[in-house]
């Protein structure tokens, strides 16, 4: 298998130039919120485990190539929730960054349960 893991020394390594530039979230030149993903070097993926296979290997690679040059998708419309309520709509692509991806409180349709809150 593998995993996900947070590269925290892009993200520290950034705000340290920030600092050293003279710069602080004070005046603004510092943003309060920073994103990123692979292709920014925010996370990586862990090594592949002995048990996944070359096919598998391969077909990681690419949707990882995807996230790279920002054409992954990560969900696309039409999506309803398990109320029934669309929640992405038809024709709706959220990618990567989205911030609506931050803010999700729904279940897909299908999924028994609710959201907390």
């Amino acid at each position: 298998m593998t995993g996900a893991e947070w590269n925290w020394t892009t993200v520290y390594s950034q705000y340290a130039k920030w600092i050293s530039e003279g710069k602080t979230l004070m005046d603004g030149t510092i943003p309060h919120l920073i994103r990123g993903g692979l292709k920014d070097g925010f996370c990586k993926v862990s090594d592949y485990g002995p048990m996944v296979s070359d096919k598998a290997k391969a077909d990681a690679e690419a949707a990882k190539a995807k996230f790279m040059d920002g054409s992954m998708v990560i969900y696309k419309g039409e999506i309803k929730d398990n109320t029934g309520k669309v929640v992405v709509p038809a024709g709706t692509d959220l990618n990567q960054q989205d911030i609506s991806l931050e803010s999700m409180n729904w279940l897909v349709d299908g999924v028994i349960g609710k959201t907390g809150g």
